[in-house]
């Protein structure tokens, strides 16, 4: 009985927390493009050569989650939640190489598809 319940609440947090990241009001444009429209759309907007602080702009704005920077490795890392079904999520990784003058060098996507 007590494995039956424990099932339960987590088959209902999964429930809960799916519906809050695929809610149809999410701004993120990002949430619904593939892969590869989301290194178009990138490649478009940040050439080579773009600035470290306005490629963070870009990030906040169109609300990606992360934005990290680490200093060591001039990357940052950002994600982006994909709407998906209950039970497999899509989230899409972006990491982007920057050069010693903070200017971007490069970008890579990846996806990862996550669940049971």
């Amino acid at each position: 009985m007590f494995m039956k319940l424990i099932a339960l609440a987590l088959f209902l947090s999964l429930c809960t927390s799916c519906n809050c990241e695929n809610s149809e009001n999410s701004k993120n444009i990002f949430s619904k493009m593939s892969k590869e429209k989301i290194e178009e759309t990138i490649k478009k907007d940040l050439p080579s050569g773009t600035d470290l602080n306005k490629a963070m702009t870009y990030l906040k704005h169109n609300e990606f989650d992360g934005g990290y920077y680490n200093s060591k490795e001039n990357k940052v890392y950002a994600k982006v939640r994909q709407d998906g079904d209950w039970l497999i999520k899509k989230t899409v990784y972006i990491i982007f190489s920057f050069d010693k003058e903070k200017k971007l060098d490069s970008f890579e996507v990846n996806e990862i598809y996550t669940g049971p």
